[in-house]
């Protein structure tokens, strides 16, 4: 596939791991909304994501319309059905539930900061004869044992976040602003490839808990400059 990020075999192998684990009870199929899952599962991040597991069969990714020629070279996925908005996704999941006659479906609903309670609960309303069991545990412990590819892009990841925070060090002189730092920052990682990175700029005297950066606080002397940076690879 063009553009794969992962070998399908550490993909395939995520994939058959989790089953072996989710399929050993009542559930029939898994489905995915989670951008954490969905990219862990499928090697890609795609904003709306949805992916539905089944125990047995192929997975089906479910992409907006035309997106599709695009997601197709980035994922090992083969099965793709597209939907037009919110509404035709939640028909297109259903008729596949009901055509399969799928009795209990796993999903997240925990307190993951991406996980779409407003499908749970539209979810529940079209599919009232379908047990809904949360599966949250078992890809969280999933997700604690790293691969080697995983630690590779944590190494990497890491080696990005050091090279934006030594050139904030060089730069942080009483004047400066914290959405200059910030900026600065952002620049460095967004160019090195990293595509979700956070940035925290704290400028003293006076501590924040959410360090967001203010563009009227700027670097004072004799006082304390907390930089927080986080990056990823692949």
């Amino acid at each position: 596939m063009v553009g794969t990020r992962f070998p399908r075999s550490v993909l395939v192998r995520r994939l058959e791991k989790f089953r072996e684990r989710v399929c050993s009870g009542e559930v029939d199929a898994v489905m995915i909304r989670t951008l954490s899952s969905y990219a862990y599962f499928t090697g890609v991040k795609w904003l709306r994501p949805a992916l539905l597991i089944p125990c047995s069969g192929e997975p089906v990714a479910f992409v907006a319309k035309g997106e599709e020629e695009g997601f197709r070279e980035k994922t090992w996925i083969e099965r793709v059905v597209t939907y037009i908005d919110g509404g035709d996704l939640m028909r297109r999941v259903s008729g596949i539930i009901r055509e399969e006659g799928y009795r209990a479906v796993g999903l997240e609903f925990g307190v993951e900061r991406d996980a779409y309670i407003l499908f749970y609960e539209m979810f529940k309303r079209l599919n009232p004869g379908v047990k809904v069991v949360d599966v949250s545990e078992i890809l969280d412990e999933m997700k604690m044992v790293k691969d080697e590819y995983e630690l590779k892009a944590i190494r990497v990841a890491g080696s990005k976040a050091r090279k934006a925070v030594e050139h904030l060090e060089s730069i942080a002189k009483p004047g400066v602003s914290e959405t200059e730092l910030a900026a600065e920052a952002y620049s460095i990682l967004y160019r090195l490839g990293s595509e979700q990175p956070q940035v925290y700029i704290n400028a003293g005297p006076h501590p924040r808990i959410h360090a967001e950066p203010f563009h009227d606080i700027k670097l004072r002397d004799n006082t304390f400059v907390t930089i927080v940076v986080g990056a990823n690879h692949n």
